[in-house]
């Protein structure tokens, strides 16, 4: 597994996309457990930050799959 210290996507390419995203049903459920519906999980979507990142990492199952990592 391989890492580097900046965000591997354009957040803001992913904001304009995210008003046309498909959701999973367990995302859809698990956000609705929280009180969230499809414009709240935009909005939140919109409040995201690249300071929010701290590095990009590779996928277990496929070293050519990038992942941008948030601090939790």
């Amino acid at each position: 597994m391989t890492d580097k210290r900046k965000p591997t996507y354009d957040l803001d390419a992913f904001k304009l996309a995210a008003g046309g995203m498909r959701v999973t049903i367990v995302a859809t459920r698990t956000a609705a457990g929280l009180g969230f519906g499809r414009a709240e999980i935009e909005a939140t979507i919109q409040t995201i930050q690249r300071t929010h990142f701290y590095k990009s990492m590779t996928s277990h199952g496929d070293h050519r799959i990038w992942q941008d990592v948030c601090y939790g």
